[in-house]
């Protein structure tokens, strides 16, 4: 009996969205029978070349009658699609023959192979394993892009972690956003009882109903009004004007120049500080260009620290509602400035501009894209070549601030393309731009003929840790390539050795002295490599915990995420607020800790040494993820999945058979900070040039007490989870009554 024919392509895809099949070998397995009853299995290997693509009519072609799917008759098939986009392509090839038996020599067919009993009893296993693991549900290719196509039997490599979606994609049609991997929600598409807690609390919550609307009111008027002034082009006069009291400005240059210039380098210090006493001795004396970067500063730090106007603006707080009249004022004179004649100050001011739109929670679905602009605009200058080899007419001082300013932009692009959850866009082969000098800002200046000598990195300055990032900047960038590539997936034996690479630069770090100025860098120092093993590890941690192999990557979790936990409430305030506007990795580390308890509570042994320690850090982290609301108007989003997480961590710890309380307490924390920012609507107006003084009704503030006698809760009882459904990650305050703004799942600010 001859090979049967070959069967029609099953429909993976809508109508008229279909892909075609990639160059190579794809395998097709035709199951005959019910699910129930297996009664033949049929493997066909397929050879797909270019030339088939391209003439796909003799690939794709109707079966026989006797060997069709029940496939709707309504659905094109594929030889109807093929032979549609055949007619009107370039080529002009000949009409398609509709026989089925027609240009058979086209396919090569191997002979099928032999599979034992126990090779097909294994498939099975793993199937079944895979629908179970992490209570996720396993990845569908009609709604995730960039899969692929499914893999045969027994084709996983036995140290890959079964796949699941890490990614999200929000909207429709052409209204979409796209967050990947490294996004720090990845993990609730697989953390089951975290969403399915959410859901259940979002059922009990006290009806918002009554100060929604009143709400939805002020917000517009008071928006409309703050926002109602057209803005024009400044003069030194105009910005001038914008310029806070000498001791709030005080506060916020050397705030900014104590973390940011520690950090991620853009100004020369004693240049800045000069120009910044001369601006209040004489106005007049200073260039217009300093103001602005001034302006820039403290809109980058403004809501970070106390004593400025209090109060909000509909969701936003004053503080960063003036932060946001600057840097458009800025935008707005920097767009008309001249592209031909830039200087320093031109891409100084570019940067300085990211960092407060970063800090300021602006537009935040376009910070990658405003990411991407300045790293072009900075390789379209050349800034990411080294100076001295293309070019003797670079100033020593232009040469290292150049050098400067190309990691800081790396620095802060490859930060964001992290918590988007994108590649980077360039390469460690992209640039020869050598490290920047670990020198003070004092030893050189713009008449310098002779740079100073690099300091040692265990000397501190305020390039130190910028310095220090270059080392591993080629490995992160790897990593981070790795770990949102859709088309390349991790594999155990790869991030042990990512890993190993990471303690080395762990164990190499340089020791600086405990001091406020150190304070910003020493914390980042450790923060950046724990939250790559963080990434590295997540996938292989939250496998099933019988799978051994997956126990180093869990233990190495659990330590990264205590140690970030940690590492941010240790630190001051100001600091940790800055830290926490700019960087997702406290968020992350909240949740896989939370994720870990939960998981190991379910499980026979339950290795965790202290509960208590990692509890009492997860509550800490989601206090300072309230202050940041209550500074900012932003971040209720990740606040409010935080607070759930925690309330979940705890329940999962008690002995408690009723988890009312647990519930109640996540509620209630979400209802106090939901009333401290509706009382506050009616404060602080009066005390910011940019905001005008609005009437305040009375508005009706929620409150916690049940509406309804509540039902006992049962994770079992609640209805099937679907890890791959966003509409349960849609909620914002207007449409589920419990979200401040609409921000989405994976729209973490």
């Amino acid at each position: 009996m001859g090979t049967p024919p070959l069967p029609r392509l099953p429909t993976l895809l809508p109508p008229r969205r279909r892909s075609f099949p990639a160059p190579g070998i794809t395998r097709i397995v035709r199951v005959f029978g019910h699910d129930e009853d297996v009664k033949k299995v049929a493997t066909y290997d397929v050879q797909v070349s270019h030339h088939t693509i391209a003439q796909t009519h003799r690939v794709w072609r109707r079966c026989p009658e006797g060997h069709r799917d029940d496939h709707s008759e309504a659905e094109d098939s594929w030889t109807e699609e093929a032979a549609t986009y055949h007619k009107v392509s370039k080529s002009g090839a000949k009409a398609i023959a509709t026989h089925p038996n027609a240009n058979r020599q086209a396919v090569k067919r191997p002979p099928a192979p032999t599979r034992t009993l126990e090779e097909l009893q294994e498939r099975v296993f793993e199937l079944e394993t895979y629908m179970r693991s992490a209570g996720a549900k396993p990845v569908s290719q009609q709604m995730f892009l960039g899969l692929g196509h499914p893999q045969g039997p027994g084709t996983r490599p036995k140290d890959k972690p079964q796949e699941f979606e890490r990614s999200l994609l929000r909207g429709r049609s052409f209204k979409t956003q796209y967050y990947g991997p490294s996004n720090a929600v990845s993990l609730l598409l697989q953390f089951e009882e975290l969403s399915v807690f959410v859901k259940d609390i979002l059922a009990r919550m006290p009806n918002f109903e009554k100060s929604r609307d009143v709400f939805k009111k002020v917000r517009s008027t008071a928006e409309t009004s703050s926002g109602s002034k057209p803005l024009t082009a400044g003069s030194l006069e105009s910005f001038a004007a914008m310029v806070p009291p000498r001791e709030r400005a005080d506060l916020l240059v050397h705030g900014y120049l104590d973390i940011f210039e520690t950090t991620y380098r853009v100004l020369h210090v004693p240049s800045f500080l000069q120009s910044y006493e001369a601006f209040w001795t004489e106005p007049e004396s200073v260039e217009i260009e300093f103001v602005v970067q001034m302006l820039l500063v403290m809109a980058a730090i403004n809501c970070v620290f106390a004593g400025g106007a209090e109060g909000f603006i509909g969701r936003s707080s004053v503080g960063r509602t003036t932060s946001h009249r600057w840097l458009e004022a800025v935008e707005v004179w920097l767009d008309q400035q001249s592209h031909k004649h830039t200087t320093l100050e031109y891409y100084q001011t570019h940067v300085l501009l990211l960092i407060a739109k970063v800090m300021t929670c602006y537009k935040i679905k376009r910070e990658w894209i405003a990411a991407q602009s300045l790293l072009s605009m900075a390789m379209s200058a050349g800034l990411h070549r080294e100076p001295t080899t293309l070019s003797n007419k670079i100033s020593p001082f232009d040469q290292e601030m150049r050098r400067r300013l190309w990691y800081t932009i790396l620095e802060i692009n490859l930060e964001i393309s992290c918590d988007r959850g994108m590649r980077v866009s360039i390469g460690p082969d992209d640039w020869d731009c050598l490290p920047p000098l670990n020198v003070h800002d004092e030893d050189f200046n713009d008449s310098t003929q002779t740079l100073p000598t690099s300091k040692p990195l265990g000397d501190f300055t305020r390039t130190s840790f910028l310095a220090q990032q270059t080392r591993h900047l080629p490995l992160r960038i790897d990593i981070l390539t790795r770990v949102n590539s859709i088309s390349r997936t991790l594999d155990l034996e790869t991030v042990m050795q990512f890993d190993n690479q990471i303690r080395e630069e762990l164990d190499n770090l340089a020791t600086w002295p405990d001091k406020p100025i150190t304070e910003a860098a020493r914390a980042l120092a450790t923060l950046v490599p724990h939250d790559y093993l963080l990434l590295l590890h997540q996938p292989f941690a939250t496998q099933r915990l019988a799978q051994s192999q997956y126990f180093y990557s869990r233990c190495t979790r659990r330590e990264s995420s205590l140690h970030i936990m940690k590492t941010y409430v240790e630190l001051s305030e100001p600091t940790g607020l800055t830290l926490c506007n700019i960087r997702a990795d406290g968020f992350r580390a909240s949740l896989a800790a939370c994720h870990d308890i939960a998981v190991a509570a379910g499980g026979r042994q339950d290795m965790m040494q202290d509960k208590t320690l990692t509890v009492n850090l997860i509550s800490k982290c989601v206090d300072l993820s309230g202050r940041r609301v209550k500074a900012l108007g932003q971040g209720f989003h990740s606040y409010w999945m935080g607070s759930s997480a925690l309330s979940l961590a705890k329940m999962k710890l008690s002995s408690a058979t009723e988890p009312e309380e647990f519930v109640l307490e996540s509620v209630n924390r979400m209802v106090k900070l939901h009333n401290d920012l509706m009382e506050m609507q009616t404060a602080g107006y009066d005390h910011t040039p940019t905001a005008e003084v609005m009437p305040q009704p009375d508005l009706p503030l929620p409150t916690a007490v049940m509406q309804a006698p509540m039902q006992t809760f049962d994770m079992n009882s609640m209805m099937p989870y679907d890890a791959l459904n966003t509409a349960m990650f849609d909620f914002d305050f207007d449409d589920s009554q419990a979200w401040w703004a609409d921000q989405g799942l994976g729209v973490l600010t």
